[in-house]
This record gives structure tokens, sequence and C-alpha cells, in this order.
């Protein structure tokens, strides 16, 4: 049997016979092609650079349309609550890939908007065809103010988890911890060297009305305990 083939009729693959008696005739074999798969990830690009960063959130509730080359509609997806969606059961061809863009919003990845596809005897399972956008900010999203909250969690010792809590149109996230180290995650969990008073500086990136980026931070004293 050849690679990414099944048989059929008879589904064990193979039929026997008994040559010393007469020819063998009618001694006939149906295989068919194993069905291809293709899936990946729809994800929030918050600073619009085309990549899928640390604090780059799954996107629920967004079409993905397969197509064949010719136009014609294969079916849709919409992504689960982690982002995904799955084609499965799918013939050997040319596909193309698509989402439907909401109101509101830019697509960030891929390069090209849509993906080609071909699914054959070498490429049954193709994954990583992911899509990135990011909300388009409005004026009166681009005030920002930068602020955090902080406890200190039970174990490990001496670890402090910090929450975000700033508001308006926030695309990136850093963090000093007053020990020597940082974070770009935005809901950070640090953990301290030795128990005393740490000053954290919180940076948040936004984007101005008139496209370009800037940072705002915030400064309070952690004590740890």
């Amino acid at each position: 049997m050849q690679e990414n083939w099944v048989a059929v009729n008879p589904s064990t693959g193979s039929q026997w016979g008994n040559l010393t008696t007469s020819n063998l005739t009618n001694l006939n074999f149906t295989n068919n092609r194993l069905p291809g798969r293709i899936s990946g990830i729809k994800w929030n690009d918050y600073n619009g650079n085309g990549i899928r960063d640390v604090n780059d959130n799954p996107l629920s509730g967004w079409v993905i349309t397969l197509k064949y080359q010719n136009g014609t509609v294969v079916g849709s997806k919409t992504t689960g609550a982690d982002g995904s969606f799955v084609f499965d059961n799918l013939a050997w061809e040319m596909y193309t890939v698509s989402e439907t863009l909401k109101s509101g919003w830019k697509q960030t990845y891929p390069a090209g908007k849509t993906y080609s596809v071909e699914i054959n005897a070498t490429s049954l399972n193709v994954i990583n065809r992911d899509f990135g956008n990011q909300l388009i900010p409005s004026c009166c999203n681009c005030p920002v103010k930068a602020y955090f909250t902080y406890k200190q969690v039970a174990s490990p010792a001496r670890t402090i988890q910090f929450t975000d809590t700033s508001t308006g149109y926030v695309t990136d996230w850093s963090w000093s911890f007053g020990d020597g180290k940082t974070s770009v995650e935005r809901n950070p969990l640090h953990t301290y060297s030795k128990a005393g008073s740490y000053t954290v500086k919180q940076y948040v990136q936004t984007i101005k009305c008139d496209g370009k980026t800037a940072w705002v931070s915030y400064t309070r004293t952690v004590t740890v305990k």
C-alpha cells in the first residue's frame, strides 16, 4: 500500500487464491486516499507587528472560510474559545483559506491576507494557517493611564502576582521589578530573592490619534514579606 492510501475492498488489502487448479480472475482492489486537514489560530495582535507575542490573546467568534481554487466555497468555521479552527475530511485538492474581517479591525497576518494550501500524499495535515488582527483605535480610546495592583501569593515564597489595570488602548507592556529583573508579560508572576520593599515601574504602550506610539508609566512601592 502506498503512503497515505487506505484499503477499502478488501479491507485487509490482500486476497488469496489457488493457482494449482485454475487461473485466478477478478482479484480486484479498491483503495481510497486518506482525507486531509487544515487548522490554525486566530489571535489579537495588540501592537500590530504581525507576530503573536506573549500577550496576544486568541480571538473567538471569527469566521474562517475554505474555498477551492476556482472560488467554490467548501465550508466555513467559527473560531473557538482558544481561537482555533479546523477543516477535516478534505479531498486532495488546492484550497484557499481566508477570514471574514470584522468592522473596526484590520488584518496584520498573514502578509498575503489569505493562504493557498494543497492537500496531497505528502501534505495531509496542514497546520499553523494563523490569522492576526488588530483593533483599530479611535481617538476616544487613545488616552492611556498606566496602573497595576499586586498580591503576594502563598507559594513560592516571596512571589508577587502583578495585575495590569491600565485604562485606554494598550498595545504592549513592560515591567521593572526593582531587583534588576524585567518582564514583558501583561500580568507577570515574579519571585524575589529576599523580602523587602521594591520600587516597581510599569510601562504601557499606546497608539496615539496620529498613529504614532507612546509609552506611559506608573511607579509604586511593593512590599515583599
